[in-house]
């Protein structure tokens, strides 16, 4: 029998990894200023990974609810693939050309291309859909901050979140 309302129980779970590195933090603050010597420096390492895990934990707990959309990611062998009932595809992490957030009335969307002139929409809602903020993370240049800002903007449009330093910059209608 859980003492928690559904959604705080939900919520608490979604920022778990926020919570748990702010605890860090206090308790290895607790150490710096209460303790001297090798518990002081310890107290102060303890604080700098809580910190580091807070800073994850808020950035993971921000983005946009996973699941809830329809289709399902799944990232594999530097290969992102989604699967829908409409229909899905695959690409290259290594052959991308442009990344971009597509943002429509409330929903977002991935739109990956490839150098190869491939191009794969994906809802930032699908199930799985959260581990793309973390397979692009090794493009030079691309931000999962910008990405979740963009993915949370409210107002339609398109945005480039990343784009390959040799791809041409294509010509849009807006």
């Amino acid at each position: 029998m859980s003492f928690l309302r559904p959604e705080i129980r939900a919520a608490l779970h979604r920022w778990r990894e926020a919570l748990i590195g702010a605890a860090m933090v206090a308790a290895g603050l607790l150490l710096v200023v209460t303790e001297g010597g090798l518990w002081r420096w310890l107290g102060l390492l303890l604080a700098l990974a809580g910190a580091a895990i807070l800073r994850e934990g808020v950035r993971r707990s921000r983005r946009l609810p996973d699941g809830q959309g329809p289709g399902m990611v799944e990232v594999d062998e530097r290969r992102i693939t989604y699967l829908s009932a409409r229909g899905g595809g695959s690409i290259s992490i290594d052959a991308l050309a442009e990344v971009d957030i597509v943002t429509l009335d409330h929903a977002a969307f991935w739109a990956l291309s490839d150098r190869e002139g491939t191009a794969l929409s994906i809802p930032a809602s699908a199930s799985g859909a959260a581990q793309i903020y973390d397979a692009l993370s090794p493009l030079p240049g691309y931000s999962p901050d910008r990405a979740l800002a963009a993915a949370r903007a409210g107002r339609p449009g398109r945005v480039t979140i990343w784009r390959h330093p040799a791809a041409p910059v294509p010509r849009r209608l807006h």
